[in-house]
């Protein structure tokens, strides 16, 4: 799993200043690249020259407006940001392990850290305006009753990055981090080469906004799939957009219970014949190779029960059982 990214601008507040804060993400609907969460954190004494600034929600921004006002808010020199940048390989982790976190929990949950870290940086908040994810009453109990009474007051509403300006600007910062996250995105699939120094597989970088219903990236999702392993770690697996596309392109794959008798193997085996299901090992080198390596890999797992027999490729994208 990809650690995520987060970063602050580095400047600081007069411990006895009382400061705004606002929250808001970009990426929460997009198959493709990180969810990005930001928090703006502006003095009570210089909003009024925050104001002046005209920041708004990023969404009615064009790209060259919204990268102008990430660059003023950055050279400022009296608005703070932090950056909480989720990959698509952890929030695929997350809402797919065995004890799924929804997307509204993990969005709850990294506000939290946004905050926490003013909090820690010694920063004063009277005010902190979020933009909501779910109910917005249930969001701001849930804020007030974490931070208690080390925050002023909170106000959670929808539509937030068009009605306050702070949270425009965090929108801003999170909208433009996330789309250059996205633009200059490297593969780590492409650094795996074969005899003679060649990338194995190449992805076109054309992906798009991201957004299932976006055609460009409707055509790299097409064009990117493989029908053992699916897609790169740009993409999440958790999304529907990508299991129907899975279940229509790839090959279908059937794993064994190891704590199954010898029997119910064998019924497994019978029924993947019956049925056409090959099993995932066919597609790595010769049969008897495989076999060898499966038996080596069952013996080391029973000597070191710690050691998963599962590739670390499968279980990062929670292929594995």
């Amino acid at each position: 799993m990809l650690a995520d990214c987060k970063y602050r601008m580095s400047m600081e507040f007069d411990s006895n200043e009382e400061c705004i804060l606002g929250i808001d993400e970009a990426g929460r609907g997009p198959v493709l690249g990180p969810m990005v969460y930001a928090a703006a954190v502006v003095s009570v004494s210089k909003m009024n020259d925050f104001e002046k600034l005209g920041c708004n929600d990023s969404k009615q921004l064009t790209a060259d407006d919204r990268d102008h006002l990430f660059q003023i808010i950055h050279q400022s020199g009296f608005v703070k940001t932090y950056v909480d940048s989720m990959s698509a390989e952890y929030l695929s982790c997350e809402m797919l392990k065995t004890h799924k976190v929804s997307l509204n929990v993990i969005s709850h949950n990294s506000a939290i850290k946004l905050i926490q870290n003013a909090l820690n940086d010694g920063i004063r908040l009277k005010h902190v305006y979020v933009d909501t994810v779910g109910d917005p009453g249930k969001y701001q109990m849930l804020l007030e009753k974490e931070f208690g009474g080390n925050v002023g007051q909170f106000t959670v509403a929808k539509k937030a990055d068009s009605t306050y300006n702070i949270v425009g600007a965090a929108s801003i910062v999170a909208k433009v981090t996330r789309d250059r996250v996205l633009s200059n995105w490297k593969f780590k699939e492409e650094q795996i080469l074969d005899e003679n120094g060649n990338a194995v597989v190449c992805f076109s970088k054309n992906t798009g906004s991201g957004y299932p219903s976006d055609p460009v990236s409707q055509e790299w999702m097409k064009s990117s799939i493989d029908n053992v392993f699916g897609y790169p770690n740009l993409v999440r697996f958790s999304w529907g957009t990508t299991k129907i596309l899975m279940e229509k392109h790839c090959v279908r794959v059937d794993w064994e219970d190891d704590e199954d008798d010898d029997d119910s193997k064998s019924n497994v085996k019978k029924k993947q014949k019956l049925s056409g299901v090959r099993p995932l090992t066919e597609y790595f080198g010769s049969s008897s190779a495989t076999a060898s390596n499966t038996k080596s890999q069952n013996l080391s797992s029973q000597h070191n029960p710690l050691k998963p027999s599962i590739p670390l490729f499968f279980r990062q994208r929670s292929l594995a059982p």
